[in-house]
Order: C-alpha cells, then sequence, then structure tokens
C-alpha cells in the first residue's frame, strides 16, 4: 500500500474539476479522483448534449413547419441514428478528453473509487493520498425507478439516453419536468414513435 501527501485531494471530478486546473497552475499539488468521466453531467450527459439534441429536432421541425412562412421546403430523410451518434461523439467521445489534457503538471488523476481512511486520507486503487484540505464533490446520481408491469422492457434513465448510438423506434417518456420536455422535443421532432406520460406510481 503507497501512501501520498497532496496539498488537495479533491473526491469527484465534476463541477470540482475547474477547482482542480486553478489549484494546479496556482502550484498546488493536487490529487483528483474521479471514477467516471470528468466534467460530470453538464457537459457528458445534461445540458450541451440535450441542447446538440434540440438543434437537430428544431432544424427537422422548421423543414416540416416551412409552409407556414411560405417557403416550399421538402423533408425526405431524417438519419436518425447519424444524429444519436454525432451527440455522443461531440460529448462523451471528447469532453473527458480535454479536460484531462487542461490538468497541469501537479495535478494527478486517479481513475476509480475513492473512499475515505480518515478524515483527511483516501484511498483509491491500493494507494492512498493524506491532503492538508480535502475537497467533496462526488455528484449525485438518479435512483432507478419502479414502474409496476414495465416487465422485461428497457428502461433507461435520462443519463443513458445519450449513450446511445442508435434512435429507438419508439419511446414512452415518463415525467414532466424540463428534461423530460427536451427529450421529448427532440424525439418527436425526428420522428420516433412515442407516448406522453407525466406522471407514474413509484417513479
Amino acid at each position: 500500500m503507497t501512501e501520498e501527501r497532496s496539498g488537495i485531494v479533491i473526491l469527484g471530478g465534476g463541477n470540482a474539476i475547474s477547482l482542480a486546473i486553478r489549484a494546479g497552475h496556482a502550484g498546488r499539488r493536487v490529487a483528483l479522483i474521479e471514477k467516471d468521466l470528468l466534467g460530470g453531467t453538464c457537459p457528458n450527459r445534461g445540458r450541451i448534449p440535450s441542447k446538440l439534441l434540440i438543434a437537430f429536432a428544431d432544424v427537422v421541425n422548421g423543414i416540416r413547419e416551412a409552409g407556414r412562412f411560405h417557403v416550399d421546403a421538402t423533408l425526405k430523410s431524417v438519419d436518425r441514428d447519424r444524429l444519436m451518434h454525432e451527440t455522443v461523439e461531440a460529448t462523451l467521445g471528447s469532453t473527458d478528453g480535454k479536460l484531462q489534457g487542461a490538468l497541469h503538471d501537479s495535478v494527478t488523476l486517479f481513475r476509480g473509487h475513492g473512499r475515505f481512511v480518515d478524515r483527511q486520507t483516501l484511498e483509491v486503487d491500493g494507494r492512498r493520498d493524506c491532503g492538508e484540505r480535502v475537497i467533496v464533490a462526488p455528484g449525485t446520481r438518479p435512483r432507478e425507478p419502479r414502474i409496476p408491469g414495465l416487465g422485461g422492457m428497457p428502461c433507461w434513465m435520462s443519463d443513458h439516453v445519450f449513450e446511445l448510438d442508435r434512435a429507438p423506434r419508439s419511446i414512452t417518456i415518463v415525467g414532466g419536468g424540463y428534461i423530460a420536455c427536451e427529450f421529448a422535443h427532440f424525439f418527436h421532432g425526428i420522428g420516433v414513435g412515442r407516448r406522453w406520460c407525466t406522471a407514474a406510481p413509484n417513479c
């Protein structure tokens, strides 16, 4: 078991990635622990990829509704799978690497699940790091819904949608929040068969 000392130990590479970058450039020795993609939800599975999907849907809807604006336009086809693939490539396929490349040499990135050994020491993959300051920023994750009657039907959380490389033939959206509305707008726009459900028990 190896043990090191760092000026700052950061648990979580989501929003805290900016702190790690600034501290590194300020000359602090930083240990950054992250088991998933750097940057957290926003650039990987949230605001940025969702706006890409919305932009695709807006283009399709604009062509469909062009007649309202006295424009003669015809929509021949929509390559749904390519839209999904390009969204994945633009976010999950590149953001993590760009953020890792932005880390200063004094920042050491550990990929894995970190756990506290004591108040100032964390362990990850057989290595312990004791920090003068410990920043805890692990973020959150959605809870899987339990919806009666689904049987063997695949159930995706919002995070899973951005990992799809192909568009589904049909989809049922459970929920009526802004994330659900964004997905409904996108899938409706590209012509995926859909149903809309604003509430469900135990979800």
